[in-house]
């Protein structure tokens, strides 16, 4: 039904199912009301992002995002077209020091998803995939691998990216930074290598926070007709829709983390376990025949037993850590000397250096929820 295109039909079939006999009370039908009228608006949010689409053609996002980094980190992002790659679309890129015509590392970018290759997943449909990591014993540079499954191109129009097209590009390509930036010796501390859990992401998150800076979401747009700059109107918007319904966003995710940490610590039944959590996190009844633990894979089929907190926390931590470059916005001097402490310290210790340690060293004090919760609009009252 939810499939069904069009309003009437969708109106009548739910009113039939919830007045045949069901156990539906008046209550639950007015509740479809609602229901309705959140669906509608979902359409007319998929039109509006269809039209934020036209504004970001993905060669203007990728040049955007690399000019980006060269000027943060002092690097040049170079394509290399002598390397062979597993298919035509795949690029293969060198990043250099300026003063330096050696790579420092590679990284392959394989940007479009084919028929016959798109890949699904429940959870993600980009990877970052560390190929090699430095060592200067071995003398080896970093070599990663970017794997997106964006729009091919087509009927000479480019691919175009939704907003969460762009902030994947955003995160994966800052978490490969980590990666091929490290300064380590050696390659068991090599970039994202044995640090700790909660800041795996950290430097992700960081890049995507980017995205919260108008002038940043200026300097990657553009019609891909028109070459016009995305409309001040549709960056208010693009900024609002970041805090939208956040405070509830970030409470199932915070009640998910409990939950993880609960189940990996006491012997009790995991029923049990939700029905204590669940009111201390969420802001409406539990029913009675919700089993959304068990499909809850993260924690069973994946890496992050007893970890899930750890997606919340480095998200607090990113904030904080954009929270510096804010500080100075509007000052490209002292923009770059943030950048300049910040590839020193994150992307350049990797796991040579304790993550608490790390941040000290960066903003010269212990982390702040208050840039997190200012991110997303609430507030600690």
């Amino acid at each position: 039904m939810q499939y069904c295109p069009d309003h009437e039909i969708r109106w009548n079939l739910w009113q039939a199912l919830v007045k045949r006999g069901s156990g539906y009370s008046d209550k639950d039908s007015a509740t479809s009301i609602h229901i309705e009228e959140i669906r509608s608006q979902r359409h007319l949010m998929a039109e509006l992002l269809d039209e934020y689409k036209e504004y970001f053609p993905y060669p203007s996002v990728l040049r955007g995002l690399f000019k980006l980094s060269e000027k943060l980190f002092n690097i040049v992002i170079k394509q290399r077209k002598d390397v062979s790659t597993w298919h035509k679309d795949v690029e293969f890129y060198d990043i250099l020091e300026p003063h330096c015509s050696a790579p420092v590392a590679g990284f392959y970018l394989d940007p479009y998803a084919t028929k016959e290759n798109r890949i699904q997943n429940v959870n993600t449909n980009v990877w970052m995939v560390g190929i090699q990591n430095k060592s200067k014993v071995c003398d080896k540079i970093p070599l990663a691998s970017l794997i997106f499954n964006f729009d091919l191109p087509s009927n000479g129009k480019p691919s175009l990216l939704s907003l969460k097209d762009v902030n994947n590009l955003f995160y994966r390509f800052g978490h490969a930074l980590q990666h091929l930036l490290t300064r380590t010796s050696y390659s068991e501390v090599s970039g994202l290598s044995n640090i700790e859990w909660d800041m795996v992401e950290v430097s992700g998150h960081v890049f995507s926070h980017l995205l919260n800076n108008e002038e940043v979401i200026r300097s990657i747009s553009s019609n891909y007709e028109t070459g016009e700059k995305l409309p001040e109107n549709l960056i208010k918007s693009i900024l609002g829709i970041k805090k939208h319904m956040a405070g509830l966003d970030l409470c199932r995710e915070l009640y998910l983390s409990a939950v993880d940490l609960e189940l990996y610590s006491t012997n009790d039944y995991w029923v049990k376990i939700v029905k204590n959590l669940w009111p201390q996190f969420r802001s409406f009844p539990l029913d009675k025949y919700d089993s959304h633990l068990c499909s809850f894979t993260q924690i069973f089929t994946e890496e992050w037993a007893a970890a899930y907190y750890s997606h919340v926390w480095s998200r607090m931590i990113a904030a904080d850590v954009y929270s510096a470059f804010k500080e100075v916005q509007g000052n490209d001097q002292q923009i770059v000397e943030v950048g300049k402490r910040y590839r020193d310290t994150f992307l350049a210790l990797g796991g040579s250096v304790h993550s608490s340690k790390i941040f000290r060293h960066f903003r010269g004090r212990d982390p702040s929820p208050q840039a997190f919760l200012d991110s997303l609009g609430l507030n600690n009252e």
